[in-house]
């Protein structure tokens, strides 16, 4: 009886009645199997939820098409397999880099979030650009935003496709988006992030700032940051310091404010308290608490800190009084000011920027003559022209005149005062006075066969 009992106790706590299992317990298999058979069953269900998100996915009209479908599924990043995430990547930033343009001679990435209008950094102003062909044949600068750090262009036809921007869903936290810009060289720098926090607050600064992990790379060069589908969510680059965001729905705006010839003051002053003005030694002044730099289109000769004194001859009292002598003056004008820097006066000249922060840029002159085109350069050491083009076998094409080059004098005499037209050349041996990198030649100009 007890025999029978210890018997059966065995037989109910280790129930193994069928010869498979009595086998691969016999041989130490069992948890083997049960945990190749466990893997296997996931991996069955994960490939059928898959696919049937897929297909739920496409009956469902999305709010707004893609400028261009990827190849395949969107994916779940949770989800889906490193190797495929990793390529869908790829796709998406192959797919936004050919909604990049280069601005300027060092090919500062731009994005174009509208047909004909592109957004690059601030810092894109500051250099050369290519030398052009003639009028329309580059992009026109339309101005700066001194918040955001960016710079607004309209593009010469043809041009590169333009964005689809993204609804405000693809700025909820979580949201994952790429970031995707160029370098120098122009090969593709990608990123991908997600948004931490979404953007919030009334003024467009506060909506523009997104908090990303991980954060950008600091860069004075642009990146989009586009969702899933390829739509532009937002831009963004370093400016002042820090990195900025806009979304995508403030930029045409910005545009059209800037299109419309909104007025923008490249200097930020702010009052010289009396004790402060005591300390210092001094009766009247403005504090320079900001310079727009690009504005300028190279260095303004002021620093932010320096204390402003005289403004083109007149004594500054305060802000307000500062205020209407920077909006009296015009575009292109020449500004001799005197500034108060770490004790000791220092005199600087600038070229005030027309509206927008637009830095100042002479209109193209033609020397019919020698078929040369040049801009006039007036804030440079030394002034004088800088040529934008040399017609083929002209005059100054066979003395080896070449765009880039700046002409400093003509028959030995430096250019004339603001607004005065190019020289009068005749037929005759014309001698230019030519700088080129930072050496001065003599070339002349061969007389008309």
């Amino acid at each position: 009886m007890e025999g029978g009992l210890a018997a059966d106790w065995l037989v109910l706590k280790h129930p193994v009645h069928w010869p498979v299992l009595r086998s691969l317990v016999s041989r130490g298999l069992l948890f083997p199997a049960v945990l190749v058979a466990a893997v296997a069953a996931i991996l069955v269900h994960g490939a059928l939820d898959h696919t049937g998100a897929g297909i739920a996915d496409a009956d469902v009209a999305p709010e707004s098409p893609a400028p261009s479908p990827i190849p395949g599924l969107r994916p779940d990043l949770e989800k889906a397999p490193l190797s495929y995430v990793s390529e869908y990547w790829l796709q998406l930033g192959t797919l936004a880099r050919k909604r990049l343009v280069a601005i300027g001679t060092e090919r500062h990435p731009a994005a174009v979030f509208a047909p004909g209008l592109a957004v690059a950094s601030a810092y894109a102003v500051s250099v050369p650009s290519v030398p052009d062909r003639g009028p329309g044949s580059d992009p026109e600068l339309l101005g700066i935003e001194p918040e955001a750090g960016l710079a607004f262009y309209r593009l010469p036809e043809p041009t590169a496709p333009a964005f689809v921007p993204a609804g405000a869903e693809s700025l909820r936290a979580a949201a994952w988006i790429a970031s995707v810009s160029f370098g120098a060289d122009g090969r593709l720098e990608l990123a991908p992030a997600q948004v931490h926090s979404a953007p919030g607050g009334a003024s467009p600064a506060e909506r523009a700032r997104l908090d990303l992990f991980p954060s950008p790379p600091g860069s004075r060069r642009l990146a989009a940051l586009v969702d899933l589908d390829g739509r532009l969510v937002a831009v963004s680059a370093q400016w002042e310091g820090e990195r900025r965001q806009v979304p995508a729905s403030e930029l045409v705006s910005i545009a059209e404010r800037l299109r419309m010839g909104v007025r923008c003051r490249a200097l930020e002053v702010a009052e010289v308290t009396g004790d402060a003005g005591r300390l210092l030694g001094i009766r009247n002044g403005v504090l320079v608490r900001r310079i727009v730099t690009p504005a300028f289109g190279d260095d303004p000769g002021l620093r932010p800190g320096d204390v402003l004194l005289r403004w083109n001859g007149k004594p500054v009292g305060d802000p307000e009084e500062f205020g209407r002598l920077y909006d009296g003056e015009s575009e292109g004008s020449r500004i001799d000011a005197l500034a108060l820097r770490h004790g000791r006066t220092v005199a600087v000249r600038l070229l005030m920027p027309g509206s927008g922060c637009r830095p100042y840029r002479a209109p193209h002159e033609s020397w019919a003559a020698l078929g040369l085109t040049l801009r006039r350069e007036e804030g440079g050491e030394p002034p004088g022209w800088t040529v934008l083009s040399t017609a083929p076998k002209s005059r100054a094409a066979r003395a080896g005149v070449a765009a880039g080059d700046l002409v400093v004098a003509v028959q030995g005499r430096p250019p004339g005062g603001a607004g005065q037209g190019p020289p009068r050349l005749g037929p005759g041996p014309v001698l230019l006075t030519v700088s080129r990198a930072g050496r001065v030649d003599l070339v002349v100009v061969p007389a008309e066969l």
